[in-house]
């Protein structure tokens, strides 16, 4: 036991160096070369699917419908974007095919379980912090415990689409579904290992969690109260804020390449712990 529990701590101290210039200065410089490259296709081939997605946003949060119609808006505008967050993954993970649109439609059957997973995150995590609503009040010093333990998982600002990617554990699971086969049993062994990553790699992916969902928190506030000014109250604040708030999710996939790129590394480096490992 004494053995795993310095393994443990010697693996959180080792994700730590990934921030210190002289050990992380190449990880940073390929994860930028990541971001570029990953802007870069988003922007040419999907720049239309943004606007969809905003579009789509704008009607079904701004108006009002009778209930057969918003729940079918409601189903659209949550594959839309969930379609828009799998390509952006996909368009991040390493790949020597073309990324063209052959290259994203022949992985269009793991958008399948990419919803799955994204349905599941969205629904069961505000019932899970409402589990552990009596362990916040009963004791302070243990809820802030678990808060910390749980935060890499629960990191999701309100549940939304796709600010909900903002955890963590559910970057990681993406990258370990679209590196298995599409059999179930394969696709359910990756929360164990997604599970494990998280774990071993704890320091690296709450720091991670953290930055990014402050960091659109602060983007969305800055583009609310620019766009609130420039356009001189011209355009409903709601539909400003809703903008506002789609155009700060811009910002995300700079930390799906960071998790990407050290995903990869520890895959490299400690394949057996997640794939031979029992």
């Amino acid at each position: 036991m004494l053995q795993s529990i310095k393994e443990i701590f010697a693996s959180w101290l080792q994700s730590l160096r990934i921030f210190i210039p002289a050990h992380g200065k190449l990880f940073f410089l390929v994860t930028l070369k990541t971001i570029i490259e990953t802007y870069g296709i988003l922007i040419k081939k999907f720049w239309w699917l943004f606007l969809l997605c905003v579009g789509i946003d704008i009607v079904y949060k701004a108006y009002a419908f009778t209930p057969p119609i918003y729940q079918i808006i409601g189903i659209i505008w949550f594959l839309a974007w969930c379609l828009l967050g799998f390509v952006t993954f996909l368009t991040i993970r390493p790949s020597i095919r073309l990324k063209n649109y052959q290259y994203y439609g022949d992985h269009g059957t793991y958008y399948g379980y990419f919803v799955l997973f994204t349905m599941i995150a969205r629904f069961s995590w505000p019932a899970i912090v409402l589990m552990l609503k009596p362990v916040f009040e009963w004791s302070l010093i243990g809820g802030i415990i678990i808060k910390f333990f749980a935060l890499p998982f629960l990191v999701a600002p309100f549940s939304l689409i796709p600010t909900i990617y903002a955890s963590p554990f559910l970057m990681v699971l993406i990258f370990f579904s679209l590196d298995v086969s599409l059999n179930f049993f394969a696709q359910l062994k990756i929360v164990y290992r997604s599970i494990k990553m998280v774990f071993y790699n704890y320091p690296f992916f709450i720091i991670i969690g953290m930055v990014s969902t402050a960091s659109w928190l602060l983007m969305r506030y800055v583009l609310f109260s620019s766009l609130k000014y420039a356009l001189l109250f011209s355009i409903d604040a709601n539909i400003v804020y809703i903008v506002s708030n789609d155009l700060a999710k811009l910002i995300l996939p700079i930390f799906f390449c960071f998790v990407s790129n050290f995903y990869i590394k520890q895959i490299h480096e400690q394949f057996k712990r997640y794939f031979d490992a029992k």
